[in-house]
């Protein structure tokens, strides 16, 4: 018995420590394209916020085979987050969740956006190993706070918080403009 418990715990540390190692190549890579600022972000799935209207359209099967209320492939959806070295954002990622106003815009819901932002900020958090990147733009029918996680394996995490619509998170990879 006492050898299972050794067992298990050698099992339980090596667990533990068999983290996401990226090169040191890579991970210098990755810095110099974060400090370039002159990325572009392109998302592979979206997570909107599963709200009753979400689980009701999930229901009906219009969100297409294998796409969930909370998980929506956009593999076949072009969609795009770019930083530019000039300080220029241009942003293009589709929506789905629930608005709290409608807008005669024209961009039939979907999170636009190109210009200057208002703040932005780039740091990287050296306990979690990821870059922490911060964005505030507003275009005419919504303001947007976006905060994004870029990891060192180039994976990145999009969460955009909106005045008007309901918070959505994008899953993609990040990559040289």
């Amino acid at each position: 018995m006492k050898k299972i418990g050794i067992i298990c715990c050698f099992l339980l540390i090596s667990c533990g420590t068999a983290k996401n190692n990226v090169s040191v190549e890579k991970a210098d890579a990755l810095k110099m394209l974060i400090n370039s600022k002159n990325f572009t972000i392109v998302s592979h799935t979206a997570m909107p916020m599963a709200g009753i209207g979400m689980q009701q359209l999930a229901n009906s099967n219009l969100l297409g085979v294998g796409n969930t209320a909370n998980s929506i492939d956009l593999t076949t959806n072009a969609n795009y987050f770019k930083v530019t070295d000039l300080g220029v954002l241009s942003v293009s990622l589709p929506f789905y969740g629930e608005t709290r106003s409608t807008s005669f815009s024209g961009n039939l819901g979907n999170i636009r956006f190109e210009g200057i932002p208002s703040s932005s900020n780039i740091t990287f958090n050296d306990s979690k190993k990821h870059y922490e990147v911060a964005y505030e733009f507003k275009n005419k029918s919504d303001s947007y706070k976006v905060t994004i996680q870029i990891y060192l394996n180039s994976k990145t995490r999009i969460t955009v918080i909106s005045s008007n619509k309901s918070v959505i998170t994008y899953l993609g990879v990040v990559q040289a403009i």
